[in-house]
């Protein structure tokens, strides 16, 4: 019986809640052995809209409330009781009965009644006045089903309604005998209620002029075609081998009552027929019923139910299949342990809370997975082993549900409106398809209660949304672009079958014991933002040999990296940039045209020190410039200032191309330029500053510089204002190996930094990193004079001793005896007094006297 609207035609009148409330009680038994009779049966699928009385062979009459309407709704076909103020009341006119008789009313509530809200059932019996009540509906109650059992020659259903702002329905009242359970067997072709079709005795018995009701087993077979043309009730069905179940008009459904069960054996058919609206309900009670289809049978409907808040086990090896849609409409458990295949033509709806539903078997969605309002707290699961195909969306409406799947679902359509108190658990050993590619965005909630335990695989024919995940094992598949929406990471395996990974702006790690398989140049990572690819734990201790790193800047260019780190283990960081920059960025600076391959890989360890890494970089012809001969190539790395050639080899392969260098230990910019015209202006070696004695002293080397005409070298305590300390001229254009000193004989006490300028000769130039130093003032009661040896134009002395700032006299005395130097200078305590030579002076030994009141004197030599 339908105690529920059709999910997509309830307007703005949605239940609330959705079950089988089965109120009896018993009045009168008598255990008879005939079977059902109609005396009255009231659906409202005939009146027209509004009607408010009708006068046919089911007469019934009605009294309105203070405000609403009570009457018909042809849209719904039931009639309605609508915000009715004061009690209204539907009645029957008077039923001939014979007997014990069976009285039930299906009654429905919406839009969240109150306590004070009411629908109450009575009777009236053998004309007396007197209503005698059977069924009371209070409060937020769903739906039910009044129920009794009277014994007299007549009666008179009435119906009232109390309620303000809400909807009230009644439909499928049904006055019949109410008779024993003795099996009825088909005997003949005809219609369901009629009586001379059906026998007590056996397919070839007498017929018996009665026909089955809820408490009725029938066997329907002997090549007998047995037509549904009604609304119709049974305990247990049985439709044998050669026997037919027909649907020959609509809006006609199968009630099966009181934990029945429906089997249907090898060459029986149960069929829809062409009408629309055919109908399978189980209708519940307080065990386990049963849905049995053998291989070889026919079952083809439109709709099935599940309206009882008990068990349905659905078994047998034969194929399911429903034309429009599955509802669970109460707080029931479903098993499917078909091992056939059981298709829902439409959807599979949720219309009540807390409903069970466990997957064995197969099943086919061709729609959605769907629950309605409010509808909280169900739960589907698919079993190891099982099949689930969805191919609609899952939309929950809002309300929250938890899929646990361990078998395989699949599923074409997007998630939306999930509550975000939902769970869906793909559990180890599962895998879960997802082929959406609608560009849709998939519902907000979904990061947070996807559980990636198992294998999740975007396999769309085009191109997909990535959820923001934790996958165990993620899987590319169906072509197209698939793209990171946030920090995705991958524990296990990322299996690239068809189709790219863009990552846009966001970060993708492979986990420690992570990995990725069958990437090649026509499926690969996309480095299309400021996203990086990750890889864990590679090294000694972790991940060993070449790790790739399937990387390019978009679908048509595949420029991959293989790391293979014999040091300490480490986490990588890889991303590559379209061209190569003087200045070591990406896609910004001064950008080389000729000489070079036109990308720059960017390589970060998460822990810097420990590694000694062979690096393999991979492009195609396309990628190399003008100018470029892979036969001598140097491989170069930005540190944070200049390009350093880290390595000089030649091109392997014969497209796409690799070159390798072994022993790097430090990470930055890498790219690939042609050794015997190096585009780069000057490949610095190094720069360094060490702290001395008396000075700082500053060393750099180049391997190769293009049009340099000077070195600065400037000094810092902030590393924001820089003055300059020397200048040093440069080779201009050179390929050989070139050294450089410079000394800071006036060097700041404690820490300072210090950078290169180098200057080309059209006034173009760049900075090194700055190298910092902590220069300490030695202590000591000695005259101190440096640099010592000394290069005779210049020389530094300070005078611990002195205690106040005064004028001194300073003389410089060769190994003749003859005074080169005489000048008198106003000296500061603790600070060097720097002295320049107007001519330099020749190699020798000197002395220095120093008078500050008292006279000291130091050696030293100038080479």
């Amino acid at each position: 019986m339908k105690l529920i609207k059709q999910y997509h035609n309830t307007g703005n009148r949605l239940p609330v809640a959705i079950g089988v409330i089965l109120i009896s009680v018993l009045l009168f038994f008598s255990s008879l052995t005939l079977q059902a009779q109609y005396y009255y049966l009231e659906r409202f699928n005939t009146q027209p809209n509004g009607a408010t009385s009708d006068a046919d062979n089911t007469p019934w009459t009605t009294i309105q409330g203070s405000s609403g309407s009570l009457a018909v709704d042809a849209s719904f076909q039931d009639l309605t009781a609508s915000s009715v103020g004061t009690e209204a009341v539907w009645e029957s006119g008077s039923i001939a009965i014979s007997g014990s008789t069976s009285i039930s009313v299906d009654v429905l509530e919406y839009s969240n009644a109150e306590p004070s809200d009411y629908v109450k059932v009575y009777y009236k019996l053998d004309g007396s006045p007197t209503e005698v009540e059977f069924a009371s509906f209070n409060d937020d109650f769903g739906s039910g089903t009044a129920t009794t059992t009277v014994s007299g020659s007549s009666v008179v259903i009435v119906v009232r309604f109390l309620n303000d702002q809400e909807f009230h329905t009644i439909d499928n009242v049904v006055v019949e005998s109410a008779v024993g359970g003795a099996t009825l067997y088909s005997i003949a072709d005809g219609d369901w209620d009629d009586g001379a079709i059906w026998s007590t005795t056996g397919y070839a018995g007498a017929a018996c002029n009665c026909f089955p009701n809820g408490s009725t087993p029938v066997n329907i077979g002997n090549t007998r075609t047995v037509n549904l043309n009604v609304d119709a009730e049974v305990n247990d069905i049985t439709i044998e081998n050669t026997g037919s179940l027909l649907f020959t008009a609509g809006n006609v459904e199968l009630n099966v009552m009181n934990d029945g069960t429906f089997t249907i054996n090898s060459g029986g058919t149960f069929d829809e027929n062409g009408q629309t609206n055919s109908d399978l309900d189980f209708e519940g009670g307080s065990g386990t019923s049963q849905l049995v289809v053998h291989s070889g049978s026919t079952f083809s409907i439109d709709r099935l139910y599940m309206f009882g808040a008990n068990t349905l086990n659905i078994s047998g090896d034969g194929d399911i299949t429903l034309l429009e849609d599955f509802h669970i409409s109460a707080a029931g458990t479903i098993n499917n342990n078909s091992t056939g295949t059981f298709t829902i033509g439409d959807d599979l709806l949720f219309n009540d809370d807390n409903a069970t539903f466990t997957n064995y078997g197969d099943i086919i969605i061709t729609d959605d997975l769907l629950a309605g309002t409010g509808d909280d707290g169900n739960t589907f699961t698919n079993a190891s082993g099982a099949h689930l195909d969805i191919g609609g969306d899952i939309n929950l409406s809002g309300s929250n549900m938890t899929i646990n799947n361990s078998g395989t679902l699949s599923q074409s359509g997007n998630f939306l409106n999930i509550g975000s108190s939902s769970s869906f658990n793909n559990l180890g050993g599962s895998f879960w398809f997802w082929g959406y590619t609608g560009g849709v965005a998939y519902d907000a909630d979904m990061p947070n209660v996807f559980n990636a335990a198992g294998t999740v695989r975007y396999n769309g024919a085009g191109d997909q949304l990535v959820m923001p995940l934790s996958y165990n094992n993620l899987g590319i598949a169906g072509g197209g672009t698939k793209s990171l929406q946030g920090v995705t990471s991958v524990s296990g395996m990322m299996y690239l079958t068809n189709g790219f990974v863009a990552l846009g702006d966001h970060n993708l790690t492979i986990g420690n014991s992570g990995s990725i398989a069958n990437a090649s140049s026509a499926r690969y990572v996309v480095i299309d933002g400021n996203g990086s690819l990750i890889q864990n734990n590679i090294g000694t201790g972790g991940r060993s040999g070449g790790v790739l790193f399937p990387v390019g800047i978009n679908t048509t260019s595949y420029t991959p990296l293989t790391i293979n780190n014999s040091g300490t283990a480490d986490n990588f960081t890889v991303r590559v940039c379209s061209n190569i920059y003087e200045e070591g960025g990406c896609a910004t600076g001064t950008m080389q045209s000729v000489n070079v391959v036109d990308r720059t890989w960017f390589i970060d360890e998460a822990v810097v020190g420990g590694s000694s890494a062979t690096l393999v970089f991979q492009w195609g012809a396309t990628n190399e410039l003008s100018g470029f001969d892979r036969a001598d190539i140097n491989i170069v790395h930005h540190n944070g200032a200049y390009w350093e050639t880290v390595g000089n080899t030649s091109a392997t392969g014969t497209g796409p191309y690799t070159a390798s260098v072994s022993g790097v230990t430090s990470f930055s910019p890498f790219g690939v330029e042609d050794a015997t015209d190096t585009p780069l202006p000057v490949e610095l070696l190094f720069f360094n500053a060490k702290s001395k004695s008396h000075y700082v002293a500053l060393t750099w080397e180049t391997a190769s510089e293009l049009n340099n005409d000077f070195f600065t070298v400037e000094r810092s305590v902030d590393l924001v204002s820089f003055t300059e300390v020397g200048s040093v001229r440069g080779k201009g254009t050179s390929h050989e190996i070139s050294r450089y000193y410079l000394a800071d004989n006036a060097p700041l006490k404690g820490k300072a930094y210090y950078r290169l300028r180098q200057t080309d000769f059209d006034g173009s130039f760049t900075y090194s990193a700055p190298v910092k130093v902590e220069y300490v003032v030695m202590q000591s009661d000695q005259l101190q004079v440096y640099p010592v040896p000394n290069e005779g134009d210049y020389i530094n002395i300070l005078n611990p001793q002195l205690k106040e700032d005064r004028v001194c006299t300073i003389h410089v005395i060769d190994g003749q005896g003859k005074k080169v130097l005489s000048v008198e200078r106003n000296v500061q305590q603790g600070v060097p007094l720097l002295i320049h030579f107007k001519h330099p002076l020749s190699p020798g030994i000197y002395t220095l006297l120093f008078h500050d009141g008292e006279l000291k004197s130091q050696a030293f030599i100038v080479k």
